[in-house]
């Protein structure tokens, strides 16, 4: 398993793969191979393989071995390594923490069965046949002894003539490399290219709403991510201009069948390539060490949220797409009922809000974050009504909002406050 950034880092501590260390700034800890045993957003715990009782794995009240994750900068990912430095300092020998490998797992290797098939086909050929043979059914018996003279020509298969040779076939382990994309989901997204692209064009989308409200700085924030990526119609003119190439595809035949390419090199001339999904997971980490709330990841769907911005104060509400059935929109209206009805403060300004979440929900969006109601008292009882997927999606993004983190925006499916 290569690790090239901090996201698949810590999806590899999440799916607690053993690693080895392989180098530490103390040298009782090198050589040792570890487990993840308690996983922190901030961080993990780590204990040694097989052992409970190495004074390792007792530390933390047998947690483990604390370790955080830090900040991306800190990390350097090459030939399967992941090194750790100490934060804000250059990457050399004297700064470094650790350097740890994740273990070959076999278990999650595919493997591939290597097949003998045997199937029919046919082919045309010709055989002179003696003097003496005058009639059809002479010549088919003179052929079926003499096959091995008839020339092989082209073959042509039958269809649905195929069979298993099961005493030749094979059990293999595949090699990572060539395991088919397909096969692989990131944060339960499948991989394919029209997701990707769809990310990008809503982090812009979200970049030119901010500049246009005139959230210059957080604008600028955004278009650090994003100022690589460039759509297929201008990546074909600068093309046609001669300014530039394309990495990996002929110069002279320009080809890009995908809306999938970025500038690879800010100086001229112009280099693109293909986007993968590590480009846009490292992107997409480096706005969550940032403060940003990125788009959630929900089965093979992406969950972006909704804003309402006031621009008088300057403040957002934020919203989960959710279309609830009319009964479960029923039960959680009754329960804002009850619980904005036990107030003794303000009643205008609980009224507002109570009539713009319940014109949310109807509109298919639900609160994540509002000014009066003290919603993570009731958090358990107000996600009640919703399906498991919908609970999952809605708690991280309350939590991450909770924490301050700043969600990025594609749809505002919300009225625009323009007081």
């Amino acid at each position: 398993m290569e690790i090239k950034n901090l996201a698949q880092l810590k999806r590899g501590i999440q799916e607690k793969r053993e690693f080895i260390i392989r180098a530490h700034r103390q040298e009782k800890f090198l050589g040792q191979k570890r487990i993840p045993n308690v996983v922190q957003s901030n961080g993990f715990y780590s204990v040694i393989s097989g052992q409970p009782e190495h004074e390792v794995s007792r530390v933390n009240h047998g947690k483990g071995s604390w370790i955080d994750f830090g900040k991306a900068a800190q990390w350097e990912f090459q030939e399967g390594t992941c090194s750790m430095y100490l934060p804000e300092m250059e990457h050399i020998p004297e700064n470094l923490i650790w350097t740890i490998e994740f273990c070959e797992d076999k278990k999650n290797i595919p493997l591939k069965l290597s097949c003998s098939i045997l199937c029919n086909a046919y082919y045309y050929g010709e055989l002179w046949l003696p003097e003496a043979i005058k009639s059809l059914p002479e010549a088919l018996e003179y052929a079926k002894d003499h096959l091995d003279e008839i020339p092989l020509g082209e073959m042509n298969y039958i269809e649905n003539s195929d069979v298993l040779d099961e005493e030749n076939c094979e059990l293999v382990t595949a090699d990572l490399g060539e395991i088919p994309e397909d096969n692989c989901k990131e944060n339960g997204l499948k991989n394919t290219k029209e997701e990707w692209w769809r990310i990008i064009e809503g982090i812009k989308e979200y970049e030119s709403r901010l500049a246009e409200q005139g959230r210059t700085e957080e604008a600028e924030k955004i278009a650090r991510g994003m100022d690589f990526f460039y759509p297929k119609d201008v990546v074909i003119e600068i093309l046609k201009d001669g300014e530039g190439s394309v990495s990996g595809i002929k110069r002279g035949d320009i080809s890009l069948l995908d809306d999938d390419y970025y500038l690879a090199e800010r100086k001229q001339p112009y280099s693109f390539r293909q986007i993968t999904w590590e480009d846009l997971l490292g992107i997409l980490e480096e706005y969550s060490e940032n403060g940003y709330l990125t788009p959630i990841f929900l089965k093979e769907t992406v969950v972006w949220l909704s804003e309402e911005y006031e621009h008088n104060s300057q403040t957002s509400t934020f919203y989960y797409p959710m279309q609830l059935p009319p009964w479960k929109t029923l039960q959680i209206i009754r329960k804002l009922d009850h619980w904005y009805a036990d107030t003794d403060l303000d009643c205008k300004e609980y009224a507002e809000e109570y009539q713009k979440i319940v014109s949310g929900i109807l509109h298919g969006l639900v609160i994540l974050n509002p000014k009066k109601l003290a919603l993570e008292e009731v958090l358990a009882e107000w996600v009640e009504d919703f399906t498991e997927p919908e609970k999952s999606g809605y708690r991280t993004a309350f939590d991450e909002i909770r924490k301050g983190k700043v969600p990025i925006i594609r749809d505002c499916n919300y009225l625009t406050d323009e007081r």
